[in-house]
């Protein structure tokens, strides 16, 4: 009975915390979406993407975007200075990160 309890409470938290995944890059997704598109914008017009997101004001955007489900959002190159990772930190404790390499979105919920 027991076991049957533990697998039952194990079941609701992964439940929970794939319906907490899913729900929480759309709120200000927008915001996250002009960011990237402001990148790509730099990285053609320059040949390389910027090393560092204050490179995009004021010729790109004009301040960077932090929506408001954000606590942060982190912009990274890797060593050759050519890919590029967007990482957003949502309130919610759910961390979104883009790879240009793969040009993918991978997000993980984690319980707060």
């Amino acid at each position: 009975m027991l076991r049957v309890k533990l697998l039952l409470i194990a079941f609701i938290v992964l439940i929970s915390s794939c319906i907490q995944k899913n729900t929480q890059f759309t709120t200000d997704d927008s915001q996250i979406t002009l960011l990237m598109e402001n990148i790509q914008e730099y990285e053609v017009d320059q040949g390389y993407p910027p090393t560092n997101l204050d490179e995009l004001v004021p010729n790109y955007i004009q301040t960077i975007p932090i929506p408001a489900s954000t606590d942060k959002v982190e912009y990274s190159l890797d060593q050759m200075g050519k890919f590029w990772t967007l990482t957003y930190y949502a309130k919610s404790g759910t961390i979104c990160t883009y790879e240009s390499r793969s040009r993918s979105w991978g997000c993980t919920a984690f319980v707060k």
